[in-house]
């Protein structure tokens, strides 16, 4: 039997969430992931994920566009003037009315960065040795600009995450006690102006609107799948 879950929707207008600075690791490592299903005005230059420093909060530490210029770009690790990048310009079919699962991955240590789609290596790069400063500001859906779409299982990690682990876990709900798991907020509460951070660490974002007031955004109960494999998002057993 497959359950319904609940997940989040931007309107690209204004919507957003506030997360805490804590919610991102500082250091050489990360991987982060989630599942995104894009709106109807996709391709539109987004950003859907974004953490900037503490005195320059418009300077990027970490930053996923979900396209800009009809490219994937993932920005992460910086020395306040540039920051490591890769890019590869995606298919409209993988950013529109459809889900598909992305995770992005920073090892500064042996310079390794990558970007998985749906589970496979889908562009990577070397020799991107920044490591991730301490953040002043963390947010989910906007950064540059706001993400126009729906939203589901967000995961921060403090290491790489392995191709093959990306894999096991992509289409599995996390206990939220797993080794190196900084952060995940699953986004199926359904109601309320918060989303729960279920690591225990506390991590929690707040729902937000351009003023800075909390906000409910609309939800809605779907399947998230993986467009090739067609695996539904389960309980781990």
């Amino acid at each position: 039997m497959t359950n319904l879950h609940s997940v989040l929707i931007f309107d690209g207008i204004d919507d957003y969430v506030s997360l805490p600075v804590s919610s991102i690791p500082e250091g050489k490592e990360i991987s982060l992931s989630f599942w995104a299903k894009g709106g109807s005005s996709q391709p539109k230059n987004n950003s859907v994920f974004y953490a900037g420093f503490p005195s320059r909060t418009d300077v990027r530490i970490i930053n996923i566009h979900l396209p800009w210029n009809s490219e994937i770009d993932f920005d992460c690790g910086s020395d306040g003037s540039t920051c490591n990048r890769i890019g590869k310009a995606a298919q409209t079919k993988d950013l529109k009315d459809t889900w598909t699962h992305w995770a992005f991955t920073l090892n500064a240590n042996t310079g390794k960065m990558v970007i998985y789609l749906n589970g496979e290596l889908w562009c990577e790069g070397s020799n991107k040795t920044k490591p991730i400063p301490k953040a002043g500001v963390v947010k989910l859906g906007n950064g540059y600009s706001f993400y126009p779409g729906s939203l589901s299982d967000v995961r921060v990690w403090n290491r790489e995450l392995t191709h093959a682990e990306i894999k096991e876990t992509m289409s599995v709900r996390l206990t939220g006690k797993e080794p190196g798991l900084v952060s995940y907020w699953p986004l199926d509460e359904g109601t309320g102006t918060q989303v729960t951070d279920k690591t225990g660490r506390g991590h929690h974002g707040t729902i937000m609107e351009p003023l800075g007031k909390p906000q409910k955004f609309p939800s809605e109960n779907e399947i998230v799948s993986s467009l090739s494999q067609g695996n539904s998002l389960r309980e781990r057993a």
